[in-house]
């Protein structure tokens, strides 16, 4: 169907959200016969940066807004938003629900804000229901543009794809017809200014499809309506590129994509984009690496030149490494393109800066051999005076030696510093260090995560079994993949084993050594006069 639109340590563990997604059916109903999800959910995707969680619970919100009335209203599920603080009206948001392939969902969403126009949104998700309710999980504002401009024309569902059409400008059509192949065009990507614009001629649509994974959508076919206008405002040469491909009946021209391949190519060639569409920053950013912020810019370019070589080992482990600071190549970027359209699961590559400090790399084996000898009078040795040791006051060597000489906490807290050091280490200054690096990343990164139900699997080939027994059978082995915890935390019933969900809805167990959140207790390791000392040992903030 197609609708057309205008345009703990290791036992902290307390609560958790999740998130999911589905197609154009009838909204599923809440046993009070509320619309599930609640088109309220979506309210905070309309923020100023629009960074959408990575999990919402979509039972769990639609059950909060039970009691704030919806309905249906052009074809749309509408709710109402309250009045501002002054009585002014907000607006109303509704959504169309579509489903894909699996477990995919596209949302369409229409926020009108109260004045006269719309704001046209695609969510595309994926909807997993568990124990703790229907999630939305691993969604993403596809944010091509608006207006003629690569505005939504349309969204709908194929046979096991999603559909959707973009409105084509004279300008944003050459977008469309040179951006790379897999990617949606991007109204960033606008074609340099000398070519004619005419921003508010729509002139057509460009449709485009989605069969399996979130990444490596399709160009089906452009259907051109109105040639006046385009041979009004098209460059003479790419109009008469058009007509000789002779598909011109009563409603214009229609091109499918096969027609298209060989003027594509040559107008790469001929038409640079003003930015990449899915430029080596973004496409790392979407296999898991982490591309950092530029409030230190010389350590944020070595680290990032750094994520390049990661990238490049992790594609061929034997590969040999160009000179530090190499940009990806053609075939580099084609070959992680193609990693990406079939990525299975979102996923944090992990992260190691342990070795740009030589003293703290000697600092980090030493601490290693120590707790593998659970050696407590070393380990108070490389402590601070004033070591930290919790939110509630705890803290110095007098405390951690208590600790040390009583079995139980002592065995927890040298399974709980066993823990922290498995993973890398992440630098926070020329004289601070953090691990483990899931605790200690840029918010950036971190804020679209729920700090207790997200789940960083910090091994490779982690084992994604079918019961909490290393007896059980293995359902699939993970890549240091994202994954989200299965039940609530109050029902957990082992430390070893956790169960957890993934994008696509299958379950299981991990264990528990294999995974890490981002509240697990952290260490602070600091440079001092006597050398490097731990600072702290919190977690669960």
């Amino acid at each position: 169907m197609i609708t057309n639109t205008n345009q703990g340590g290791l036992g902290l563990l307390h609560k958790t959200f999740l998130l999911l997604g589905l197609a154009v059916l009838p909204a599923p109903l809440l046993a009070d016969n509320t619309p599930m999800p609640h088109p309220a959910c979506f309210d905070r995707l309309f923020t100023e940066d629009r960074q959408i969680p990575y999990s919402i619970n979509l039972s769990q919100c639609s059950q909060l807004h039970a009691g704030v009335p919806s309905f249906e209203l052009e074809g749309l599920i509408q709710y109402e938003r309250p009045r501002g603080p002054a009585g002014e009206h907000r607006g109303m948001l509704g959504y169309e629900r579509i489903t894909g392939a699996g477990n995919q969902v596209l949302y369409r969403l229409q926020d009108n804000q109260g004045g006269s126009g719309s704001d046209i949104a695609l969510i595309l998700g994926y909807e997993v229901d568990s124990a703790i309710g229907r999630m939305l999980l691993d969604s993403r504002d596809l944010q091509t543009g608006s207006g003629c401009q690569l505005g939504p024309a349309w969204a709908g569902s194929g046979t096991n794809s999603l559909d959707i059409g973009l409105h084509l400008s004279p300008v944003s059509l050459v977008t469309a017809l040179i951006s790379p192949e897999d990617v949606l065009p991007h109204w960033r990507d606008l074609p340099a200014d000398e070519l004619p614009r005419c921003d508010h001629c729509c002139v057509g649509v460009a449709e485009y499809s989605l069969s399996s994974a979130p990444h490596g959508w399709h160009l089906k076919r452009i259907q051109i309506h109105d040639l006046e206008i385009l041979e009004t405002h098209a460059d003479a040469q790419l109009m008469d590129a058009l007509l000789q491909l002779d598909s011109v009946d009563e409603d214009g021209l229609q091109l499918p994509a096969t027609a298209l391949s060989n003027l594509r190519a040559e107008l790469r060639d001929a038409t640079p984009l003003r930015y990449s569409n899915l430029s080596d920053t973004d496409l790392l950013q979407q296999l898991g690496f982490i591309v950092w912020p530029s409030d230190s810019p010389e350590l944020a370019e070595l680290r990032n030149q750094r994520v390049l070589q990661a990238a490049r080992l992790w594609l061929n482990p034997d590969a040999t490494l160009p000179a530090l600071g190499t940009p990806l190549s053609k075939q580099e970027q084609d070959s992680l393109r193609n990693v990406l359209s079939h990525l299975g699961n979102p996923r944090l590559h992990p992260v190691d800066e342990s070795d740009l400090d030589n003293s703290f790399a000697t600092f980090h084996a030493e601490l290693k051999e120590i707790v593998r000898k659970r050696d407590g009078q070393a380990l108070i040795s490389l402590t601070a005076p004033d070591i930290m040791l919790g939110f509630g006051g705890s803290g110095g060597h007098d405390d951690l030696r208590r600790m040390l000489a009583h079995q139980p906490s002592a065995d927890d807290l040298w399974q709980t510093l066993l823990h922290a050091l498995q993973p890398g280490a992440v630098q926070q200054g020329s004289d601070v260090y953090c691990l483990p690096y899931p605790s200690c990343l840029p918010s950036q990164f971190t804020n679209r995560f729920d700090a207790y139900s997200t789940l960083f699997v910090t091994q490779p080939q982690a084992a994604l079994l079918s019961a909490p027994s290393v007896e059980a059978d293995i359902l699939q082995e993970l890549d240091h993949d994202i994954v989200l915890l299965g039940v609530d935390l109050s029902d957990i019933q082992s430390e070893a084993y956790l169960p957890v969900v993934l994008r696509n809805g299958t379950q299981g167990y991990l264990a528990r050594n294999h995974v890490h959140w981002m509240i697990d207790n952290r260490l602070e390791i600091q440079r001092s006069p006597q050398g490097w000392r731990i600072q702290s040992l919190v977690g669960g903030d």
